[in-house]
């Protein structure tokens, strides 16, 4: 039986900021505790940043219970086999790791939060797959600290722009450059308390998950194939991850037109049809809502070698006590080699594991 890797796992454990430096006191993050089991990380230099319709996310920032495995590895363990995996991806709480504050108190908090992931992943190797947070607003920084995570093992994470600009940038290719050189993987995550198109416009229905995460990755992956980073690092893996798939046909589509219809005025000049860079971009799936998508997304796609399945732990599936993978093959409508490559072995080409 080939391993089952969740995708879409979310971990904020409390030594996360133990390790921001001193220097950094009344400014960086900490976690606070209300005595009824309820808790918020407070990070003034943050939250000052934030716009007021951002404050409506029940996020880090806002007071609340946290199920346990969103912080203790020790619980996460025992609840892999409910939800049905082997093995998780630790996708980090953005709230905290945004990039709008002092570089230097950014890249300290992302070293003090990748080094309590580092030990997770020391104390589970078989069980968890640790990603990395960086200090983007400043690349010399981010770069430092992708090589001293790569060492740990872990891969990079990155929020779906950096500072309202786009992930094309001349400023970032240094980042993408390296990363293919390590063969290590991009996973892109969107936040919901960063600037988002329209972001101010989604607050009386949340509509965070359903609009801003789609909306997002739509703008990173069109950034980055039409700007040329996917033609001059095409080594280079990208995953989205709560932005989910069946929108994929729609996008390419619609940069198919825009790229080769009308590149006279949309300024793109690429090797490939947008539609051809599919191969060096992966996606989660929601099992439950996409499940009746899900034959012509593979169609379209010409397979399911890109389609990721998640649990959104501990939230949504997890939460409820369902488990994804048996969701996944009851599907009479997916060819039981398509179950296998989605559950597990998509996954482990897309982080190069040897399994």
């Amino acid at each position: 039986m080939s391993i089952k890797i969740d995708c879409d796992s979310h971990f904020s454990p409390h030594d996360a900021f133990d390790e921001v430096d001193p220097k950094f006191a009344g400014r960086g993050p900490r976690i606070v505790y209300d005595g009824s089991g309820r808790e918020a990380t407070v990070y003034p230099e943050r939250t000052a940043k934030l716009l007021p319709y951002m404050w409506n996310y029940p996020t880090q920032f806002t007071m609340g219970r946290r199920p346990r495995g969103l912080w203790d590895a020790d619980a996460r363990v025992k609840d892999l086999g409910k939800i049905g995996f082997d093995r998780q991806v630790l996708i980090p709480q953005g709230a905290p790791f945004a990039y709008d504050v002092d570089p230097e108190l950014g890249a300290s908090v992302c070293r003090s939060y990748n080094n309590a992931v580092g030990r997770v992943i020391k104390k589970y190797p078989d069980d968890f797959l640790g990603l990395a947070v960086f200090p983007m607003q400043d690349m010399g920084l981010a770069l430092e600290e992708l090589e001293r995570t790569a060492a740990m093992g872990l891969y990079p994470h990155i929020q779906t722009h950096i500072q309202d600009r786009n992930l094309d940038e001349y400023e970032f290719w240094p980042f993408y450059a390296r990363a293919e050189e390590l063969n290590l993987p991009i996973i892109l995550h969107s936040s919901h308390v960063s600037i988002t198109a329209g972001g101010h416009r989604f607050q009386r229905y949340r509509f965070g998950n359903a609009l801003q995460f789609p909306m997002e990755s739509w703008i990173a992956i069109g950034s980055l194939i039409c700007s040329g980073v996917m033609d001059a690092f095409p080594k280079l893996r990208v995953a989205t991850v709560e932005a989910g798939a069946g929108h994929i046909p729609y996008l390419f589509q619609r940069l198919d037109e825009v790229a080769v219809e009308e590149p006279q005025y949309t300024k793109v000049s690429i090797k490939k049809r947008p539609y051809e860079y599919l191969d060096q971009f992966w996606f989660t799936f929601n099992v439950v809502t996409e499940a009746p998508l899900l034959p012509f997304l593979i169609q379209y796609m010409g397979g399911a070698d890109h389609l990721l399945l998640t649990s959104d732990y501990p939230h949504s599936l997890a939460g409820s006590g369902e488990n994804p993978v048996a969701l996944l093959e009851a599907l009479e409508t997916v060819s039981p080699a398509d179950k296998e490559k989605m559950m597990g072995t998509n996954a482990a080409k897309l982080f190069a594991l040897e399994i």
